[in-house]
């Protein structure tokens, strides 16, 4: 049974731990190594590049075509099988350096400062790497360490830890030293410090109690990587796709070879037929337009200051239906500010009151500023680049100051600091003691709400003070009421001038001046609003999960316009009593989820995903990662920790949440540029199957050898599929409502497309090939009639491809200039087939004339206007403008 050390008292803490007041010796921190082992976390292997390399031939597509490519390497078919390879390589190549680039990229993202610690060992405090901790260790702590194991606080002298990393708590918590309750949660042990949390300000000594994988961090960490990551929705679909496609291959490849050895071909023939229709029915070029169109979506993601780490994880964000968010730091600024200054006129913040009680709000400022221990280390012109080091609430102070035009230093000089007496938790309020003139002098305070009315005995209404009455005293309690009920940290300001003193105390501290009371929160980022509207005008559901408090986070939720109701907000205790299917039914009218914990988290992700939703998952902490890697799309902020970066699939590098919406976007974009290539590589490849297939059934030559199919699918349709990576976004896209998880990649428009055109081209082909085959006689200039009007027919339907939402004259003709480039150069490597002597032996081809060219330029023109036809009747359905 575990020791729950929160419960003990110090003295029963050090007896359970093996220690006393003069630490650990040297022999028992030997023993004790051996024992619990290094204070190290379990690490997975980083990538590899060999490892980064292979991952590029795991998919379906990639595995169909090494098949085709080994066939065509048997039957000696060496153009077609290094063709092939080709493509294949391309694929994997491209797909490589970008997943590397990222990889590194995140690398370089990762802290190389070595952890140290400092330890009480033998009597005698001394620096050690923190990996060398053991339990029973004492560990001292000062303002800026980073916290190096578990521990129960036996000494603290103003001790404030930000555990956000932990607990997503945006506020530093005040820590003691007492025992407190054993059923006491995580986020509410005050006497306890966990690694990885960041001391704010204050001193402590503590005693080791877990490192390593056994501290809660490490539990986290190790919970991690229990967590199987699932395929991408796109995965899933494109792995669906290619097992339909290879089913139908080998189906129509065996049903032919049949046909044909019925019939009576030969069966060497008939083998080498089935193997040109299997060769036709594959898409080459598929794999690497996917690749190029999920590269140049990385790249346009990582401008916007998202890093994407897994290429295929880019598409998956514009099939994103909930998006879960941590508030502090993305919607926030992840910094206390001062927001409100209550006084007896009103809120001082407020312009209007600011500027009519001048004098008022310059008392409040020189308290403000004088009587704080924050300083600025570094200066800019621009306010929020300035590096400020001092007390988490003291900072708001100062930057409020100098937002009015407050100017600290040169106050010190005009009222210098005389004595000061420090805040401390007992106390809980800190005074100085300036010089305000030859004789004069003047106490600034500043302190708990409580404790400065109860000493205050009088009130500033503007530029004089008067008796403080219970009414105002009522007045002031209801307001700090109000505050604090918003989730508002709120602190109270204060005066009292004096003479000829040397230094003050606390019993100088009476019969004070009241001047208000100022409240601070972490403000919302100035896009927040709007970019959550933006989210829902797409469909897409935000909801909050926070470790703050319940208070907190519905403050910052209605700001937002969540909510905030009842029924519209859980805490995490709450969802211990549910099942997974009570809370998978709850879930839908949940917006803020407060004071949950990692498992908390894992399990509404789960609910959302059980429901049928694409999860997106963004956070900070070791507390967030593992639903980050439980999400579709792990989302890490880029100032947060290493282990919720290493399970992301993409991390913010500017911890921006409009960023996110940006790369959903961008998302959309990609997967509209997929399924733009599919229908344009498959009705080609359709086309390519009936023509062979009639040729069959009819008993003719076939049309087009293998090795022309195979130019067309690679040269002639790769590069305008590839140039449709680089298609704007359509008007509309954020309009749109997000993709189901169980939707099909090929939707009705498509699938009737996909039939018309290959339908279509493949009836004026094969007709063309058998008039002039029965007319000529001539194989190699029927084939390259068949050849040439399959090549320059799918270069025209690339642009009724651009868009099934609008037509084609509804698209700007000249907004992708590379996809206009690439037909021409289709039409010029058509050409070079034709009329080169070389590639006329290889492809079999003979030169022809202009009264053959005008014949495919009316063929493709006639196709068009067979598709827009199509388009115009899905356009009419859908009622799309």
């Amino acid at each position: 049974m575990s020791i729950v050390f929160h419960n003990l008292t110090v003295e029963e803490t050090f007896k359970e731990s093996g220690t006393n007041i003069n630490g650990l010796t040297e022999k028992e921190v030997k023993a004790r190594r051996k024992k619990f082992g290094k204070n190290e976390l379990p690490k997975e292997k980083a990538l590899s590049r060999f490892s980064i390399f292979l991952s590029q031939f795991k998919s379906p597509l990639i595995y169909i075509l090494l098949i085709a490519a080994f066939v065509s390497g048997v039957l000696m078919e060496t153009i077609d099988m290094a063709i092939i390879l080709i493509a294949i390589f391309i694929n994997v190549i491209v797909g490589f350096i970008q997943e590397d680039k990222a990889n590194r990229s995140l690398e370089q993202l990762k802290t190389l400062v070595e952890r140290r610690a400092r330890v009480i060992r033998d009597g005698r405090e001394i620096d050690i790497k923190a990996e060398d901790l053991v339990p029973g260790d004492i560990v001292v702590l000062e303002e800026g360490s980073r916290v190096p194991a578990d521990g129960r606080i036996i000494e603290e002298n103003d001790l404030e830890v930000n555990e956000a990393p932990l607990t997503g708590e945006s506020l530093p918590i005040k820590k003691i030293v007492k025992k407190i309750n054993k059923e006491t949660v995580l986020a509410e042990r005050k006497n306890m410090v966990y690694m990885g949390t960041l001391v704010s300000s204050g001193r402590a000594y503590f005693i080791v109690t877990k490192i390593g994988a056994k501290s809660h961090f490490g539990e986290i960490a190790s919970l991690v990587r229990e967590i199987k990551e699932d395929k991408t929705p796109l995965q899933e679909r494109i792995g669906h796709l290619s097992k339909i496609l290879a089913v139908a291959i080998v189906i129509i490849t065996i049903v032919l070879f049949l046909v044909g050895v019925v019939s009576g071909r030969s069966f060497f023939e008939m083998f080498l037929v089935s193997i040109a229709v299997a060769v036709s029915s594959i898409p080459e070029g598929l794999p690497i337009s996917v690749t190029v169109i999920l590269a140049i979506g990385m790249q346009k993601m990582s401008k916007r200051k998202a890093l994407t780490r897994k290429m295929i994880a880019a598409e998956t964000l514009g099939s994103v239906s909930v998006i879960c968010t941590d508030k502090t730091g993305t919607l926030t600024l992840g910094e206390m500010r001062a927001t409100h200054l209550i006084s007896y006129s009103g809120d001082l913040f407020i312009e209007k009151n600011g500027k009519h009680y001048k004098d008022l709000l310059e008392m409040s400022m020189r308290i403000s500023l004088l009587c704080n221990n924050a300083v600025v280390e570094e200066i800019g012109s621009d306010l929020k680049k300035w590096k400020i080091i001092g007390d988490t609430t003291e900072k708001p102070f100062l930057i409020k100051g100098y937002e009015l035009g407050f100017d600290k230093e040169k106050l010190e000089k005009e009222m210098p600091r005389i004595h000061e007496i420090p805040f401390s938790s007992d106390r809980k309020f800190m005074a100085t003691l300036n010089k305000t003139g030859k004789t004069s002098q003047t106490i600034f305070i500043k302190g708990a709400p409580e404790i400065i009315l109860s000493k205050s005995k009088y009130l500033l209404t503007n530029s004089k003070s008067s008796k403080l009455s219970s009414k105002d005293r009522e007045h002031f309690k209801k307001e700090i009421e109000k505050l604090t009920s918003t989730g508002l940290r709120v602190l109270a300001i204060a005066f009292k001038e004096t003479k000829n003193q040397e230094k003050i105390d606390e019993k100088d501290i009476k019969d004070i001046v009241f001047v208000g009371v100022m409240g601070l929160k972490d403000p919302l980022r100035e896009t927040a609003k709007e970019t959550i509207e933006f989210t829902k005008a797409a469909g897409i559901r935000p909801v909050i999960m926070t470790g703050d408090h319940i208070l907190t986070a519905k403050a910052i939720g209605a700001e937002i316009g969540f909510r905030t109701g009842k029924d519209n907000v859980l805490e995490g205790k709450d969802i211990d009593d549910l099942s997974d299917a009570e809370l998978k039914e709850k879930i839908k009218e949940i917006d803020i989820f407060a004071r949950v914990l990692p498992k908390h988290k894992l399990r509404i992700i789960d609910a959302w995903q059980a429901r049928g939703e694409i999860v997106a998952m963004t956070g900070d902490g070791v507390n967030d990662a593992p639903a980050i890697k439980s999400a579709d799309i792990g989302i890490a902020l880029g100032s947060g920790s290493d282990v919720t970066k290493e399970v992301s699939d993409m991390v913010l590098l500017n911890d921006n949440f409009l960023t996110i919406v940006k790369a959903i976007e961008r998302g959309r974009v990609i997967f509209d540029n997929i399924r733009k290539v599919i229908l344009y590589l498959l009705s080609d490849s359709l086309a390519e199957v009936i023509i062979i297939a009639g040729a069959l059934v009819f008993g003719l030559p076939l049309p087009v050898t293998a090795a022309q199919i195979l130019w067309v699918n690679i040269v002639d349709d790769s590069f305008p599929g590839l140039s449709l990576a680089f298609d704007k976004k359509e008007p509309d896209i954020m309009k749109k409502k997000p993709r189901r998880r169980n939707a099909s990649i090929l939707n009705a428009e498509m699938k009737t497309i996909i039939f018309l055109i290959g339908t279509l081209m493949s009836m004026f082909l094969f007709g063309a090939f058998y008039f002039i085959w029965n007319l000529t006689n001539d194989l190699n200039y029927s084939r390259t009639i068949a050849f040439i009007g399959l090549g320059i027919d799918s270069l025209f339907i690339i642009y009724a491809c651009r868009s099934l939402r609008h037509n084609i004259w509804r698209i700007r003709f000249w907004n992708n200039r590379l996809l206009n480039f690439s037909v021409l150069f289709g039409f010029l490597m058509l050409s070079l087939v034709v009329y080169v002597p070389f590639l006329q032996v290889a492809f079999k081809t003979v030169a022809l004339g202009v009264r053959e060219w005008i014949f495919f330029l009316g063929l493709g023109v006639l196709n068009l206007l067979a598709i827009e036809a199509a388009k115009c009747f899905f356009i009419h359905i859908h009622k799309i403008d």
